[in-house]
Protein backbone atom coordinates (compact mmCIF):
# COMPACT_ATOMS: atom_id res chain seq x y z
CA UNK A 1 0.00 0.00 0.00
CA UNK A 2 1.03 3.60 -0.62
CA UNK A 3 -0.42 6.76 0.87
CA UNK A 4 -1.47 9.89 -0.99
CA UNK A 5 0.52 12.40 1.06
CA UNK A 6 0.16 15.60 -0.93
CA UNK A 7 -0.76 17.44 -4.11
CA UNK A 8 1.43 19.71 -6.23
CA UNK A 9 0.78 21.82 -9.30
CA UNK A 10 2.95 21.24 -12.39
CA UNK A 11 3.14 22.83 -15.85
CA UNK A 12 2.81 20.87 -19.07
CA UNK A 13 4.54 21.70 -22.37
CA UNK A 14 1.79 24.25 -23.17
CA UNK A 15 2.28 26.01 -19.80
CA UNK A 16 -1.08 24.73 -18.53
CA UNK A 17 -1.17 23.86 -14.82
CA UNK A 18 -2.30 20.40 -13.68
CA UNK A 19 -2.28 18.59 -10.31
CA UNK A 20 -0.12 15.62 -9.44
CA UNK A 21 -0.58 13.31 -6.47
CA UNK A 22 2.42 12.75 -4.21
CA UNK A 23 2.57 9.08 -3.19
CA UNK A 24 4.57 7.94 -0.16
CA UNK A 25 5.62 4.35 0.58
CA UNK A 26 6.15 2.70 3.95
CA UNK A 27 9.04 3.62 6.23
CA UNK A 28 12.30 1.81 5.52
CA UNK A 29 15.41 1.52 7.66
CA UNK A 30 18.53 1.78 5.49
CA UNK A 31 22.17 1.36 6.45
CA UNK A 32 24.39 4.10 5.04
CA UNK A 33 27.16 2.76 2.81
CA UNK A 34 29.44 5.63 3.87
CA UNK A 35 28.90 5.74 7.65
CA UNK A 36 27.46 2.29 8.35
CA UNK A 37 24.75 3.89 10.48
CA UNK A 38 21.03 3.20 10.02
CA UNK A 39 18.57 5.90 9.04
CA UNK A 40 14.85 6.02 8.28
CA UNK A 41 13.52 6.99 4.88
CA UNK A 42 10.44 6.75 2.69
CA UNK A 43 10.15 6.57 -1.06
CA UNK A 44 8.09 9.26 -2.76
CA UNK A 45 6.87 9.68 -6.32
CA UNK A 46 4.41 11.91 -8.12
CA UNK A 47 1.77 10.85 -10.62
CA UNK A 48 -0.54 13.03 -12.70
CA UNK A 49 -4.29 12.86 -12.18
CA UNK A 50 -7.29 13.73 -14.32
CA UNK A 51 -9.31 15.53 -11.64
CA UNK A 52 -8.96 19.08 -10.31
CA UNK A 53 -6.88 20.21 -7.33
CA UNK A 54 -9.91 20.34 -5.00
CA UNK A 55 -10.68 16.66 -5.57
CA UNK A 56 -6.96 15.80 -5.45
CA UNK A 57 -6.63 17.50 -2.06
CA UNK A 58 -9.61 15.53 -0.74
CA UNK A 59 -7.63 12.34 -1.48
CA UNK A 60 -4.77 13.20 0.91
CA UNK A 61 -4.40 10.49 3.55
CA UNK A 62 -6.08 7.80 1.46
CA UNK A 63 -4.18 4.53 0.98
CA UNK A 64 -4.18 2.81 -2.39
CA UNK A 65 -2.83 -0.58 -3.50
CA UNK A 66 0.62 -0.77 -5.01
CA UNK A 67 4.25 -0.13 -4.20
CA UNK A 68 6.96 2.39 -5.00
CA UNK A 69 9.72 0.50 -6.76
CA UNK A 70 13.30 1.32 -7.67
CA UNK A 71 14.09 1.42 -11.40
CA UNK A 72 17.47 1.69 -13.09
CA UNK A 73 17.87 4.87 -15.16
CA UNK A 74 20.42 6.91 -17.07
CA UNK A 75 22.88 8.58 -14.65
CA UNK A 76 21.84 12.04 -13.39
CA UNK A 77 23.00 14.54 -10.79
CA UNK A 78 21.09 15.02 -7.54
CA UNK A 79 21.85 17.71 -4.96
CA UNK A 80 20.93 16.98 -1.33
CA UNK A 81 18.53 19.62 -0.01
CA UNK A 82 20.03 19.29 3.48
CA UNK A 83 23.78 19.31 2.75
CA UNK A 84 24.06 20.62 -0.81
CA UNK A 85 26.26 17.62 -1.65
CA UNK A 86 25.89 16.45 -5.27
CA UNK A 87 25.45 12.74 -6.03
CA UNK A 88 25.37 10.87 -9.32
CA UNK A 89 22.40 8.49 -9.23
CA UNK A 90 21.65 5.60 -11.56
CA UNK A 91 18.10 4.91 -10.40
CA UNK A 92 14.73 6.52 -9.94
CA UNK A 93 11.48 5.46 -8.26
CA UNK A 94 8.14 4.68 -9.86
CA UNK A 95 4.65 3.75 -8.69
CA UNK A 96 3.68 0.17 -9.52
CA UNK A 97 -0.06 -0.41 -8.99
CA UNK A 98 0.36 -4.19 -9.39
CA UNK A 99 3.60 -5.49 -7.82
CA UNK A 100 4.38 -8.79 -9.52
CA UNK A 101 6.33 -10.46 -6.73
CA UNK A 102 6.75 -10.48 -2.97
CA UNK A 103 10.04 -8.56 -3.11
CA UNK A 104 8.42 -5.61 -4.93
CA UNK A 105 5.51 -5.60 -2.50
CA UNK A 106 7.23 -6.13 0.86
CA UNK A 107 10.98 -5.78 0.77
CA UNK A 108 11.58 -3.36 -2.13
CA UNK A 109 15.23 -3.08 -3.22
CA UNK A 110 17.39 -0.85 -1.02
CA UNK A 111 18.47 2.53 -2.45
CA UNK A 112 22.20 2.93 -3.20
CA UNK A 113 23.68 5.68 -0.98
Amino acid sequence: MVTISGVEQRKNAKDDMFPVLILTGDIEIITSKTTGKPYATVRKVSIPCTFDAEIANSMIGRQIPGAIIRKESEPYQYASKQTGEVYTLHHTYAYNPNPSNLEELVFQAQPAF
